[in-house]
């Protein structure tokens, strides 16, 4: 696993989460400068599965002391140099191949890898899968003496045996669990019968996209080599859509759209929408691209600090009707 690291000119390390760290003088930015020089939102800092990549949204930013713009790959050693801020990238690959505390199949088969425990699965707020109807923290997925194990909280139903509160079970093997209106398989290996056709569609393998107006709703068609598909989508994510691809195409950094400048383009007379109401759009924009197959997380992005992206590679086709 890839981690990536800013060290400050004093030494301090601050992490960046894979969600990224935005920089600028916003309070929103996960690292807040007070030089009048600094950009509101003035870069994001990001970690992708082969390293560590530099956004340049507004305002100037230096490399290794050369100006840039736009999208950068960092490695390991860069000095970044923003109005009043400075840090050094430290890329560290420290990840030894570990074995997972086990797997979810959820539904829909949605797999969750588990890492390490405690998991938590339940319909509480607290809990890491949330499931509706079932009490809070009604399943515990956690390891104990070096053993897998499925600690319940509530009153559940595996492999057709009630057990009670309290009650463990060993994970071994697959374990289906009645979950209310749901069935889960927890297992201690990834045992699926075509694992690759979960999330096929990347961002990477894009080869044309294309957004069409139709009445009172959009057509986007997603090319990936020999597939296509087209998604019908509604006025508000089709208007969030075509604000999104109209930055891509643009590219030079502005391909990250603030959450302010989405909600004037989704809705523009109503003053009482925000980034909340975004971060709603966008959920149920990844849960339709999801269902087409789409690996809907990596094609639509979005940060922590505020900020969405529809990430087309460079040089693809995008065309706006």
């Amino acid at each position: 696993m890839i981690s990536c690291w800013l060290r400050a000119p004093t030494g301090g390390l601050v992490r960046v989460g894979f969600r990224g760290i935005s920089i600028g003088r916003s309070r929103d930015c996960d690292l807040i400068g007070t030089d009048p020089r600094l950009s509101r939102r003035h870069a994001i800092v990001r970690v992708h599965g082969r390293g560590c990549e530099l956004y340049c949204v507004r305002g100037r930013t230096r490399v290794n002391e050369a100006e840039v713009s736009g999208h950068l790959e960092l490695e390991d050693g860069d000095f970044l140099e923003f109005p009043g801020l400075s840090f050094t990238v430290s890329i560290e690959d420290n990840s030894e191949p570990t074995r997972p505390l086990c797997f979810v199949v959820s539904p829909g088969q949605m797999v969750i890898r588990v890492s390490h425990g405690p998991y938590c699965i339940g319909g509480g707020p607290a809990d890491d899968f949330r499931l509706p109807g079932l009490p809070p923290r009604s399943l515990l997925l956690t390891r104990t003496n070096g053993v897998p194990l499925i600690k319940c909280g509530a009153s559940v139903v595996i492999d057709g045996c009630v057990l009670a509160a309290g009650d463990e079970l060993p994970i071994s093997g697959v374990h289906l669990v009645d979950a209310g209106e749901f069935g889960l398989e927890v297992s201690q290996s990834l045992v699926l019968p075509d694992v690759t056709t979960l999330c096929p569609l990347a961002a990477a393998d894009l080869t044309r996209v294309r957004l069409s107006r139709l009445r009172k709703r959009a057509s986007l068609k997603l090319s990936f080599g020999s597939t296509s598909i087209e998604i019908v989508l509604p006025p508000n994510p089709g208007n969030a859509v075509r604000q999104l691809l109209i930055a891509a195409s643009s590219g030079a950094g502005a391909e990250i759209v603030d959450d302010d400048k989405l909600v004037r383009a989704v809705w523009p007379n109503d003053f009482l929408k925000g980034p909340e109401d975004v971060n709603v759009l966008i959920y149920r924009l990844r849960q339709v691209l999801r269902d087409h197959g789409v690996d809907a997380f990596d094609v639509l992005q979005r940060w922590r600090g505020g900020g969405t992206r529809f990430n087309v590679p460079s040089g693809i086709p995008i065309e706006v009707d």
